[in-house]
């Protein structure tokens, strides 16, 4: 169980307002599903929870390939965190998700190993 579930993506607020209010018709308390639209990489989710909204621990919820990245990238960024795999991205950007994976994961390790975390 959580006290809070972060809702952190990239497109602005509609990515953040579509999982808003899915969890929300879901049960989730309105006053717990906490909005970050600025994390439009996921590194900067990570360091959103942690500087912004004071997160330590984390339950991270994605797509196979993206949750392996954001707990590495979380967890190098001194944070507690650990992934649940949701199903598989489907629809008309699978092909786009599946090719640039490899290549996110490259920049996350560079981001948390090479260029200094800010």
């Amino acid at each position: 169980k959580v006290r809070t579930v972060l809702m952190s993506g990239g497109q602005g607020s509609f990515e953040v307002d579509a999982m808003t209010a899915y969890a929300v018709r879901a049960g989730v308390a309105p006053a717990a599903a906490v909005r970050d639209p600025n994390g439009e990489r996921t590194y900067d989710s990570c360091l959103n929870a942690r500087d912004r909204f004071g997160a330590r621990s984390l339950i991270i919820t994605s797509q196979e390939d993206h949750v392996a990245r954001a707990v590495y990238t979380c967890r190098r960024l001194g944070l507690d965190a650990i992934g649940v795999t949701a199903d598989e991205f489907t629809g008309d950007r699978y092909l786009v998700y599946r090719l640039r994976e490899p290549f996110a994961m490259l920049l996350a390790w560079w981001q948390v190993n090479v260029s200094p975390p800010r």
